[in-house]
């Protein structure tokens, strides 16, 4: 795949450009606590008994931090669906031909956890399965576009990232997404307009949340295989004094349609391959830390935003 000739070109995420930031870093009148501490203090979450159970990276959310995060995703299906979006839950257990369709495979194969007994891979994402619905279809140019929000647990063995940041909630092997998803005709225009559409979506939520974040255009080496153009959302956070990765908003083309499949007839009777894109709605339990830490206050309580308090029954603090 030829990227777009606007990205930057360079070998790694050092060569991204930094092409806008919403909001202000939050200023504390206290010493901000990072987000394990405040739910280990409030009793919102178990690390070292979960990492009893499942190991490394383990945790295990309780009480208010448990509706919290379905308050997050909630919000997220609810605004998709105002955007005109189809939520669907997907399985989290796919073929090795889903995970190849889709681009996962070869090359992340080690990241991917596998059921060996049941020739089975639990995905890391929900595009796995959304790509896969529709592999070896030739869909009618009239049920384009196809616009997903789809919801599943996610799982990443996370390999090679030892001495990477993985405090508390940031680097975790299971979490849960809302994952948006494009098949569209097969026009560059009309890719660009989806693109811009998915990354606004996004940029919607954590404005209604009112988190601080900043949006690059990720370098030519950063991107990966496949990928046309590529946008990472990243929030603020206090604990670490930077901004950390929340979202990646992915342009295809149709790269992943020829490896799975996923074609549409035109009007004039051409049967060509689809566009795809992708990008996060909303990934916890990461969006759930930065949460946390930005909208705590003093006593240790955290201020929940407006947009999430009819998910809580109206309170406006946990």
């Amino acid at each position: 795949m030829i990227p777009w000739k606007g990205a930057p070109v360079g070998q790694d995420d050092s060569a991204n450009v930094t092409i806008r930031t919403w909001g202000t870093r939050p200023v504390f009148g206290f010493e901000p606590r990072d987000h394990v501490e405040l739910l280990e203090n409030r009793g919102w979450a178990e690390f070292g008994r979960a990492r009893k159970v499942a190991g490394e990276r383990a945790y295990a959310l309780t009480g208010d931090m448990v509706m919290l995060e379905r308050a997050l995703l909630s919000y997220a299906l609810d605004h998709l669906i105002e955007r005109g979006s189809t939520v669907i839950s997907v399985p989290a257990l796919v073929r090795d031909e889903a995970l190849t369709g889709t681009g996962q495979f070869p090359a992340h194969r080690e990241e991917t956890y596998a059921i060996t007994a049941d020739d089975l891979y639990l995905a890391g994402t929900a595009e796995v399965a959304l790509v896969g619905l529709h592999a070896g279809e030739i869909l009618d140019a009239r049920a384009l576009p196809i616009r997903y929000a789809g919801i599943s647990p996610c799982f990443r063995r996370e390999a090679g990232s030892a001495g990477r940041d993985v405090r508390g909630l940031l680097r975790v092997h299971q979490f849960e997404k809302v994952e948006q998803f494009v098949i569209c005709a097969a026009d560059d225009d009309e890719s660009d307009r989806w693109h811009f559409e998915l990354l606004d979506a996004a940029e919607h939520l954590l404005r209604g949340l009112g988190l601080h974040y900043e949006v690059v255009d990720c370098a030519t080496g950063d991107m990966g295989a496949g990928k046309y153009r590529m946008n990472d959302v990243s929030t603020w956070f206090p604990s670490l004094g930077r901004f950390r990765e929340t979202h990646s908003c992915t342009s295809m083309h149709d790269w992943q349609a020829r490896r799975a499949s996923l074609r549409y007839r035109d009007t004039d009777g051409t049967v060509r391959f689809a566009y795809t894109l992708n990008n996060t709605a909303i990934a916890t339990p990461r969006l759930l830390a930065a949460l946390v830490e930005n909208c705590q206050t003093e006593d240790q309580k955290v201020l929940v935003p407006e947009a999430l308090r009819p998910y809580l029954g109206g309170r406006a603090e946990l």
